[in-house]
């Protein structure tokens, strides 16, 4: 296994600071690069709604459907495909959700 070390800044307010890394995100045509959180451990990833709107989501429009469970298994929640850089690794996709309730 190869490790790489990356330099991250505190992100304020938190005391203590926690770990944050910039990331290249983009959707289609559109692009930008912002700090990301690093956390391991995470089971979700979280966007804030202003970045989706950079990225060019128009939510309503949304039809790929993905399963939420957990505290919304009824929910009807509706990804966006979007790809995360940060290199050296390879690009991966993610999705981002909004859903109805």
């Amino acid at each position: 296994m190869t490790m790489h070390r990356f330099p991250y800044t505190a992100m304020p307010p938190f005391s203590g600071g926690m770990p944050v890394v910039n990331v290249h995100l983009t959707h289609e045509a559109c692009s930008l690069i912002t700090p990301a959180l690093v956390d391991s451990g995470a089971a979700m990833n979280l966007l804030p709604f202003e970045y989706g709107e950079q990225l060019g989501f128009v939510w309503e429009e949304q039809r790929l459907s993905l399963p939420m469970g957990g505290l919304l298994p009824d929910a009807n929640a509706f990804a966006v495909p979007v790809i995360l850089t940060l290199d050296p690794f390879p690009p991966i996709e993610l999705a981002f959700a909004w859903t109805d309730v």
